[in-house]
């Protein structure tokens, strides 16, 4: 899969994250070799792909600044295509790496307050 991650699209870039956080899987070469593609893929990802890959950074512990900083102004730019979800997971993910992105909060708060009747208990909690 290493050698692989330049040729892989934002989605595969993403679910390979996923999926390392998801086995606790702290392999660092694999990561990095996911990352240096996924800062220059981001803007091409969808919604669904940035919340994951922010979500994914979470459980590992990993604090890829260039990368998360990619997120953030790619998900900046997809505010309009963002649903509840995708909100919550990243400012989720960034909040427990303890990254304060301020124009990301401002951000997703302001789009949070648009979506409010759309909240269903659960996501308030």
């Amino acid at each position: 899969a290493i050698a692989n991650c330049e040729a892989f699209n934002s989605q595969d870039l993403s679910s390979t994250l996923w999926a390392c956080a998801v086995l606790q899987m702290h392999h660092m070469p694999l990561i990095e070799a996911i990352s240096a593609p996924s800062i220059t893929k981001v803007c091409q990802a969808d919604p669904q792909s940035l919340s994951n890959m922010a979500w994914a950074n979470a459980p590992l512990a990993l604090v890829d600044l260039p990368l998360m900083t990619a997120l953030s102004s790619a998900a900046i730019g997809k505010l309009g295509e963002l649903i509840l979800q995708d909100l919550h997971i990243t400012l989720w993910a960034f909040a427990k790496l303890l990254i304060y992105d301020w124009p990301l909060i401002d951000s997703l708060s302001a789009a949070s307050l648009r979506m409010r009747n759309d909240f269903a208990p659960q996501v308030i909690s």
